[in-house]
Parts: C-alpha cells; structure tokens; sequence
C-alpha cells in the first residue's frame, strides 16, 4: 500500500469558478490551490468508495476480473466503484455490485474502512460492506470480464492491496472450517463450476473456486 506522500493527484491549474490562474496558498496548514481573484480553494479530498463482499456457504468471497481499460486490468477485486454526488453509500455498493456481476443484494455491517493510494491520482477512502445476495444472476458486466468465487490460499493476482488486506482475514476460516478447493489457471480465466443457490451462472462467469 502506498502512503499520504507518495500520492500526487493532480491539481487545477485555473479556477473553475472566474478562469483566473491559481496559486499556492497556505490553507489549514496545508498548501493548497487558491484563487486570488474570486477566492476560490481547491479542496483535493479524496473520493469515496463502496465495496460489496460476497461470500457463499463455503466462505468463497466473490471477485471481479478487472476488464481492459480498466485500472489493473486482468486482475481481481471485489466488486465495487465510486459513491456518486448525492448517493448514500449503501446504495451505491449494491448498485456496483449488480452492475458488475449481475447480483442483487441486502447490504449488511461494515468490514473495513482503508484509504487506498494504489492511484497517485484518485486517492479514496473506501468503506467495504458485507452483502447478502437476494436475486439477480451471477455475469460480468461493466467494467468487469469475469466472475468467481475464490478461497485463500487460492486466491488470483489481486488488483488492490487493501482488497488483498481484507480477503487476508475474510478467507483464513471458512465458515463451518470447511476445506475450500479451487483449480485450473485463475491467469486465463477460471473453468466454471457450479453457481450457488440463485446464482445460475452465464457466459463469462467463473462460477465457484
């Protein structure tokens, strides 16, 4: 994971409000970009993301391969993006789960908070939620080419470390202290298994590691 410091995001070069140049400013002990015409102070907090964690009766947790264009694309995450402008969190975690893997589900307790600096130029706070599926069927969609179910120590190359941090504990004891199996290349895309109860699978589902 990175640091505070080692994040650069980029900075307005000219005020959004008058078009005037800003300049560097000392504001609440930190330098930050003014505008000398109008006033104007960019702010440059972090964005905010929701993450939806899945697990099924084995304690699988369900993960997206990252699609091309995407960041770390070919690689996996849990399904989650960005709280829109006006959006409670909730919402928009179960609305990118069920865009990315066709899942509808009751968002549950809180799992983890972490800031994520993995982007030098979106640094966000992201805030992961358990999830319990309620309908929908298991596919890839959006920004994600595949989906599966997956165990520790069989887990694919994670896009993120905080995801890795978090499914580091999530997958350690399955519930009941079954065994999880998983095989075949994760690289390539996994064979599909069986889906769980009222998650049929489709094409591009990885079904169950």
């Amino acid at each position: 994971m990175g640091s505070p410091e080692s994040a650069s995001p980029a900075v307005y070069a000219f005020c959004p409000m008058c078009a005037a140049a800003l300049e560097w400013r000392p504001v609440g002990g930190r330098p930050r970009r003014a505008c000398p015409a109008c006033g104007f102070i960019h702010w440059a907090n972090p964005g905010v993301g929701a993450a939806a964690v899945v697990q099924d009766e084995q304690g699988r947790v369900l993960l997206v391969r990252r699609a091309p264009g995407a960041t770390q694309a070919g690689r996996w995450s849990v399904p989650a993006g960005y709280v829109d402008a006006g959006e409670e969190i909730r919402s928009a975690a179960r609305r990118e789960l069920e865009e990315e893997t066709g899942l509808v589900a009751e968002i549950g307790e809180v799992l983890q908070v972490a800031s994520n600096f993995h982007d030098p130029a979106k640094p966000t706070v992201g805030v992961w939620f358990a999830a319990r599926v309620v309908g929908g069927r298991l596919r890839p969609g959006d920004d994600a080419d595949a989906v599966g179910y997956f165990a520790s120590p069989d887990l694919p190359p994670l896009a993120f470390p905080t995801d890795a941090a978090l499914l580091t504990v999530l997958t350690a004891a399955p519930p009941g202290g079954e065994e999880s199996g998983a095989g075949g290349e994760s690289g390539a895309g996994p064979a599909p298994l069986s889906a769980p109860a009222g998650c049929p699978p489709s094409p591009g589902c990885a079904g169950c590691r």
